[in-house]
């Protein structure tokens, strides 16, 4: 009976659950829903009237093409920034016609413009048209050097240093043009390193452009022919004597045009890594050949230079077997050629120049041989390039052992001879010995001119007899006179 009362309870309390939320909390709970389901529409349609009254402006979904929109920009900002340089594109960029593959559908440059005065056009590049005559010396242009050797000629001859040629730093045939500074190198108003930085930020600035629009490293080349000029009219009282030495040595004399490679025949040419006088030696190597000392540096003496050059040369020979080796060898060193020679199994200057890969045989050393062929034409044609030049004295000296440390302002004095005639035949004296009273050092070779030799030779008899010079140790031999 107890069991049956107790079930009969659960029953009615369920009942009474069911009852209370189907009849009170579920109708009250969808009341409620409904109300904010009617504000939520109620505001969406005030919403779209109040849209429907107002005008927004049409944005629609672009999709880019990334490359063609930055040519495009690069287009814009090329021609605001030559409006801002005041002239248009095509009036100044003239593209040499054999660079014009390198720069067909290139994009545009988006540099800053340059802040100078005034702009430096790229102007057409026309090298040299003519070519060595070779009937008199060996050194042909080989196949495969003709355009490396048109290039540097017209370096050489034709182009000055008031320009520089932009060209592609492996295919010389590649010029983009060329740069003029004479209005630059000849304005009053600015200072030699004020010249000197509008010159650069202008190459750099073309380079910059033109590396952009050709995808390749672009190099500045210098024109030469004024110092090539200029060092041809000074070596022409040498010549003859620097071809004697040459003879003298067992070597070709047409190599001694290799000497305005090296420094444009400058007798006090120096280097940034310390290669000196016209030859360009390096102290340690001036030193096997040549005597480098508190007296005398003979790297600035060009016959002296001349015939240890020679000796060199032949060095180089003896050990590389070709001429064409041994003088690029004077450049990149007779060890860095031989090396060049076993990785190739050749012989060949062209395939050494095209083909040997080494980290210090690069621009310079592929281009020494090159060089020297343009040289060479340039020298033994020079009437076509430069016109008809001065001569200069002929150089006419007598060499006198001298027997007692007398100094060169004494000489000249006693002698009637200007102490400046004396420097000028003895470039390998430093300046110190031709201030007054520096005497020579005993038994030292002084150059003398052929006429004044009999008169110095007077002079020196008359200094020996009155004792008054100072005395200063022998070179050679250490005992004093």
């Amino acid at each position: 009976m107890e069991r049956y009362i107790l079930t009969l309870l659960f029953i009615v309390c369920l009942s009474l659950g069911f009852l209370s939320f189907f009849g009170f909390y579920l109708p009250s709970h969808i009341s409620k829903t409904n109300t904010i389901a009617t504000d939520f529409v109620e505001e969406s349609e005030s919403m779209q009237e109040v849209l429907s009254q107002t005008e927004i402006p049409h944005q629609p979904l672009v999709v880019i093409e990334e490359e063609e929109t930055k040519n495009q920009i690069r287009q814009e900002l090329e021609e605001k920034r030559w409006e801002s340089m005041g002239a248009a594109p095509e009036a100044v960029f003239r593209p040499d016609p054999i660079a014009k593959k390198y720069l067909e559908e290139a994009p545009q440059q988006t540099e800053a413009p340059l802040q100078t005065q005034k702009q430096y056009p790229l102007k057409s590049y026309h090298p040299v048209s003519f070519y060595s005559v070779t009937d008199h010396h060996p050194f042909n242009v080989p196949k495969g050097l003709e355009t490396e050797v048109r290039f540097w000629k017209s370096i050489f001859g034709k182009y000055t240093t008031t320009q520089t040629i932009l060209h592609h730093p492996e295919q010389l045939g590649v010029v983009y043009g060329v740069l003029d500074f004479s209005s630059l190198d000849s304005d009053p108003a600015l200072s030699k390193p004020e010249r000197q930085k509008i010159r650069m930020d202008v190459e750099e600035d073309w380079k910059k452009r033109l590396e952009l629009q050709g995808k390749t490293p672009i190099r500045g080349q210098m024109g030469q022919s004024d110092l090539f000029r200029e060092g041809l009219v000074r070596a022409f009282p040498y010549l003859p004597h620097m071809e004697r030495v040459f003879v003298e040595e067992g070597v070709p004399p047409p190599i001694t045009r290799m000497v305005f490679v090296e420094s444009m025949f400058q007798l006090g040419a120096k280097s940034k890594v310390g290669a000196t006088g016209p030859w360009q030696f390096m102290r340690d190597t001036g030193r096997r050949y040549l005597k480098i000392n508190a007296y005398v540096d003979e790297r600035l003496d060009p016959l002296y230079a001349t015939r240890a050059a020679a000796r060199l040369l032949k060095r180089n020979y003896q050990e590389l077997k070709t001429w064409p080796l041994a003088i690029n060898a004077y450049n990149s060193g007779e060890k860095r050629l031989g090396k060049a020679v076993r990785q190739l199994h050749t012989r060949d200057i062209v395939t050494i120049i095209k083909k040997f890969k080494d980290n210090a045989y690069r621009f310079a050393s592929r281009n020494f041989y090159p060089e020297f062929l343009a040289a060479l034409d340039v020298v033994d044609n020079h009437a076509s390039y430069f016109g008809v030049l001065p001569r200069g004295a002929k150089l006419d000296y007598e060499e006198i052992t001298l027997p007692a440390s007398l100094s060169l302002h004494t000489l000249a004095q006693f002698s009637g001879m200007d102490v400046q005639t004396l420097q000028n035949l003895n470039p390998a004296l430093h300046d110190f010995l031709f201030q007054a009273e520096t005497p020579l050092p005993i038994e030292y070779r002084l150059r003398v001119p052929r006429s004044m030799k009999r008169a110095f030779l007077a002079a020196i008899d008359n200094l020996k007899e009155t004792g008054k010079p100072a005395l200063v140790q022998s070179e050679s031999t250490g005992k004093k006179l």
